[in-house]
């Protein structure tokens, strides 16, 4: 049962740490505004590295240029709207933190960190469903959505769900294989439901 709990309360940690991590990150990144074209293709570069990369160091800096880079649009009001509603979440006020993604999405509904962010806040304040369709949302927009996909799991681990959890978490070592938070919540997993590791 110790177990369990530390494990979930990892896997909760990690997931807020995705969504609120671009707060203070580091800014010197040659991640701009650009139209969203440019947008895709840099994003395309850096998941491919991403799941090629055997380096869990190269996978966090990775991980660190697309969140910075799902965050941003190519307008300035919409990244103002975004950072102000990162630190409204940072800062643990989650309804002030909802209105200003919602702003987002109402402005651009095609902005996926947008709705990953309003999952989180969501998240926050125990409204399970709402986070989950937010989830949903930002998965169309943005399949491999490494951060959306912890979410997902984690809610689903606090459900119980434990084979759908680990469906997901499947999923995002897929994506970003040597992540090892991910492959150590798979080994639990499995141990936990009583499958061989792999």
């Amino acid at each position: 049962m110790k177990a369990y709990i530390y494990k979930s309360s990892a896997i909760f940690f990690v997931f807020i740490f995705v969504a609120i991590g671009t707060r203070n990150c580091d800014t010197t990144l040659d991640i701009i505004h650009t139209p969203k074209e440019a947008k895709a293709a840099q994003l395309n570069e850096l998941f491919a590295t991403l799941k090629t990369s055997d380096d869990p160091y190269q996978t966090i800096m990775l991980e660190d240029k697309i969140m910075k880079l799902l965050m941003l649009s190519d307008e300035a009001t919409t990244d103002t709207l975004m950072d102000k509603g990162v630190e409204a979440l940072a800062d643990e006020n989650f309804s002030d933190a909802v209105m200003y993604f919602t702003h987002v999405i109402e402005k651009d509904p095609a902005h996926t960190e947008a709705w990953n962010k309003r999952a989180t806040s969501f998240f926050m304040q125990g409204k399970m469903n709402s986070a989950i369709h937010d989830i949903k949302k930002t998965l169309v927009l943005e399949s491999r959505h490494f951060g959306a996909l912890s979410g997902l799991a984690s809610i689903y681990l606090l459900q119980g769900k434990d084979a759908e959890a680990l469906k997901i978490y499947e999923r995002i070592a897929r994506i970003a294989p040597a992540e090892p938070h991910i492959q150590q919540q798979i080994q639990y997993l499995r141990g936990k439901m009583g499958m061989l590791a792999i």
